[in-house]
């Protein structure tokens, strides 16, 4: 297990605001070890350019962010008021385990 899918939703590459929304929160920073090695091992292994990696990163975490985001839209009832998009939800051990990945 690398990274739970609330990790991705819930966290960036660089944990920097994105100039894109200056009004929405900054997500968390990805384990910058977990990720140098994630990217290293990549680079080594498949012969592809470091910045190829880190964008398939950045993509993937967009990509799970706005399933998520989709997902509490879904079920968010009309008293929450809250921003919640970048808080990760509790879940327990085993349930973090069923839905652990880091792939494109």
């Amino acid at each position: 297990m690398l990274t739970s899918i609330c990790v991705l939703a819930t966290h960036s590459l660089t944990g920097k605001p994105s100039p894109a929304f200056p009004n929405k929160p900054a997500k968390k920073q990805l384990d910058p070890a977990l990720v140098s090695d994630i990217v290293q091992t990549v680079v080594d292994h498949c012969r592809v350019p470091e910045s190829v990696v880190r964008t398939s990163i950045t993509t993937k975490c967009a990509d799970e962010s706005k399933m998520f985001r989709n997902s509490f839209r879904k079920n968010k009832s009309s008293s929450a008021k809250i921003n919640q998009e970048n808080i990760p939800p509790l879940i327990s051990k085993s349930e973090e385990s069923k839905g652990s990945y880091l792939s494109t």
